[in-house]
C-alpha cells in the first residue's frame, strides 16, 4: 500500500478484518485520508462484501487495480506451500 500511495494520487481502498491486525494500515490511512480509505469487512460474510462494493461505488465508478489477499499462507499444522505439488485439497477446506 505504501508503494501505491507513493505512485498514485487517486483513491485507494483497503479492506481489513480487524483493527488489531491493521494498525499499520490505519496509521497510513490517518496520514493519507484523501487517498486511502480503510474499510472494516469480513470477506467470508456476503453482507460485508456487498457493503464494501457499495462503499467503493459511491466513491468511484471505475477501479484500475484490485489486489485480493484474502486467506492465510499457513497455520500451526501446515506450512506455506513452495510449489503446486505441495498443495493438499484437504488443507483448503
Amino acid at each position: 500500500m505504501k508503494q501505491l500511495l507513493s505512485q498514485a494520487p487517486q483513491k485507494n481502498f483497503a479492506a481489513y478484518r480487524s483493527t488489531e491486525t491493521a494498525k499499520e494500515l490505519l496509521d497510513l490511512a490517518s496520514n493519507n485520508p484523501q487517498v486511502l480509505i480503510p474499510i472494516l469487512a469480513e470477506s467470508t460474510l456476503e453482507e460485508d462484501v456487498s457493503n464494501v462494493s457499495k462503499m467503493v461505488s459511491r466513491e468511484t465508478n471505475k477501479l484500475d487495480l484490485v489486489i485480493n489477499c484474502v486467506g492465510y499462507l499457513h497455520n500451526a499444522e501446515h506450512g506455506p506451500e513452495k510449489n503446486l505439488r505441495e498443495i493438499n485439497a484437504n488443507q483448503l477446506k
